[in-house]
């Protein structure tokens, strides 16, 4: 986990970097850019909880990567990441509307260009823990079985 940590914070700043030298400028104060970027943290290291149980539970490191991309693709594309929700069909608008990455990209939006944040804000701190609650100790269980 403290290996996930410094890789996350290392990809945060390497995207930040990029961001800014292709264009992207903050429209916000730095503590709200600070606060996104903490939000990010916090709902990545919950699905580190995800992957450690996964990691535990599967015989291959192959297995663990499909599963992982099995999870993760759903709630990538299936999100506001990439188009706004009213462009969407009825059916996929019901599943991005209670998907966790949503909450969270809308939060960061509404933190690092301004807008209204306390709702999303909240989804993905509540997200965040409920993951983080469930799958620690789910992880930590397997791995002290497996060892």
């Amino acid at each position: 986990m403290l290996g996930d940590i410094v890789r996350f914070v290392v990809a945060l700043v390497v995207l930040l970097g990029f961001g800014t030298i292709i264009g992207f400028r903050i429209g916000t104060d730095p503590f709200q850019a600070l606060l996104a970027c903490l939000l990010v943290l916090a709902f990545a290291l919950s699905l580190s909880w995800v992957a450690v149980l996964i990691g535990m539970l599967a015989r291959e490191p192959g297995t663990v990567q499909g599963i992982g991309f099995l999870l993760m693709f759903p709630l990538t594309f299936g999100s506001s990441m990439f188009v706004p929700v009213k462009t969407m069909p009825d059916w996929l608008q019901a599943w991005v509307r209670v998907n966790p990455v949503t909450h969270l990209v809308d939060a960061v939006r509404g933190l690092m260009l301004g807008g209204d944040v306390a709702w999303p804000v909240t989804q993905s701190l509540l997200w965040s823990a409920g993951i983080t609650l469930v799958f620690a100790p789910l992880a930590v269980r397997a791995y002290r079985r497996r060892t």
